[in-house]
């Protein structure tokens, strides 16, 4: 196995001592190019994170990685910080992947951290990040991981962003915790009275970032649950950026469990499924009424470069018959769709 490349593994409930045991053994191979590892509800804390870290600096730079931590409940802050020192040598990174789902013990402090991590490569392609059901990550945190997104401008062409059941908007006053985002040098731009302290709305955030993003070709989006103020408009501002996305392919939007996110003011999954009508894949799941799917469908019939589709409707009212005859029947005519998949 000398010649091994592409590693990926696994685990749950792993003791500290096994965790540690893994990451040494990869230690050990000199081709290595991706490295995936996955401690789901694994028993690790700080100290193996920083032996975690020492080992990574051991092997041969890597050019993708994908770790996963999710519900590792004794990970905090500092182990983010050991994980990107493991990090700072693997400059040839062309793809992160970083799940910190249900890890209650890392908080606003390890976004700085994790931009880091991703601005460090020279050239970082796909970036994937998993924050979903953490309390401790609010708008300011998802603020700090925009705006190292948007340094990525010119080499990312995938992004990937979980944030169910996260509190990522906020309408009150900044309390201060944000002052140190000034290491950033942007000119003060978190100083007390900007408007940028007195609300952030993650919607419309996300499409400044994405106008940004020139050579995307690939959003996931998961904002299922996430009620906060200003999520039901967040259709109405990706309608713009979406359409200046000119290599853009794959679409995937978890938009369900959010209240009214149909009907409102700033637009609705119809006039967003009408800036989408090139993309070769699409996966939606939204809070549905049954008087959109024929909407949807009519829509669906301009999507002829469509390779794969995956659609959830949420409704606990149920569909109609005549809406899912309707529905079945544009889907069967789309002539480049080769996978499907529809839930009502």
């Amino acid at each position: 196995m000398k010649g091994l490349e592409d590693i990926d593994l696994d685990f749950k409930n792993v003791s500290e001592e096994g965790f540690l045991s893994l990451s040494e053994c990869f230690t050990k191979y000199t081709s290595i190019k991706h490295l995936g590892l996955c401690f789901e509800h694994s028993n690790i804390t700080d100290e193996g994170m920083e032996l975690f870290g020492q080992n990574l600096k051991r092997i041969k730079p890597l050019q993708s990685i994908h770790f996963g931590f999710p519900g590792c409940q004794r990970i905090t802050d500092i182990g983010v910080i050991y994980l990107r020192e493991g990090l700072e040598k693997h400059t040839s990174l062309a793809s992160i992947n970083l799940n910190f789902m249900d890890c209650p013990n890392i908080t606003n402090t390890s976004t700085e951290t994790i931009v880091h991590i991703f601005k460090n490569p020279l050239s970082l392609q796909h970036l994937i990040l998993n924050f979903c059901r953490n309390n401790e990550i609010n708008h300011r945190g998802i603020r700090r991981l925009y705006r190292g997104i948007e340094e990525l401008a010119s080499s990312l062409q995938s992004l990937h962003l979980g944030f169910l059941n996260m509190k990522i908007n906020s309408q009150d006053s900044d309390d201060g915790e944000d002052g140190e985002d000034g290491e950033d040098g942007e000119g003060g731009e978190d100083s007390e009275g900007s408007e940028d302290n007195q609300y952030f709305d993650a919607g419309e955030a996300l499409g400044h970032v994405l106008t940004k993003l020139t050579v995307l070709k690939s959003i996931s989006l998961n904002v299922s649950g996430c009620n906060d103020v200003y999520m039901c408009n967040i259709m109405g501002y990706l309608q713009e950026p979406l359409t200046s996305l000119k290599f853009l392919q794959s679409v995937s939007f978890d938009f369900s469990n959010i209240e009214m996110i149909l009907d409102n003011e700033e637009g609705n999954f119809v006039e967003l499924l009408e800036q989408l009508t090139s993309i070769q894949n699409l996966s939606v799941s939204f809070e549905n009424y049954d008087e959109y799917i024929e909407e949807i469908a009519d829509c669906l019939t301009k999507f002829t470069s469509l390779q794969s589709i995956a659609l959830d409707f949420t409704n606990r009212y149920g569909i109609s018959e005549e809406s899912q005859a309707k529905l079945r029947q544009v889907l069967d005519k789309l002539p480049q769709l080769k996978r499907c998949s529809v839930k009502c």
